[in-house]
């Protein structure tokens, strides 16, 4: 199944968060992947410390928001509600996992076009 790279990333609009800074953004983006933030929040959820997933998830969503990697952001706000709502995030930790390997695929592709 191919990925439809609008589905995980606005690059518009992180354009214009960034003032249409596009060398700024690829550098951003190379930075998130770089920086481990899938580690991160593995090595939580493997941990089992509820609080540090949630403090790896709310990391992981505001650097998310703030390069328009939309599927990432949604993902871990399902994954903050369900915590704040004592339910089981499980199913929300494998999308994240899924939606994270598909969202640095656009990254990398996006990347190797410029």
């Amino acid at each position: 199944m191919e990925i439809n790279p609008k589905d995980y990333i606005n690059v518009e609009e992180a354009l214009a968060r960034l003032g249409g800074n596009r060398k700024l953004y690829e550098r951003l983006m190379q930075q998130f992947i770089d920086d481990g933030y899938t580690a991160a929040v593995e090595n939580a959820f493997q941990s089992g410390d509820e609080k540090e997933i949630s403090r790896q998830v709310h990391a992981l969503k505001g650097v998310s928001a703030n390069l328009s990697f939309t599927k990432v952001t949604s993902t871990c706000i399902e994954i903050e509600n369900c915590i704040k709502s004592g339910l089981d995030y499980a199913d929300g930790m494998e999308k994240l996992r899924e939606v994270l390997g598909k969202t640095e695929r656009v990254i990398a592709n996006y990347l190797a076009e410029r």
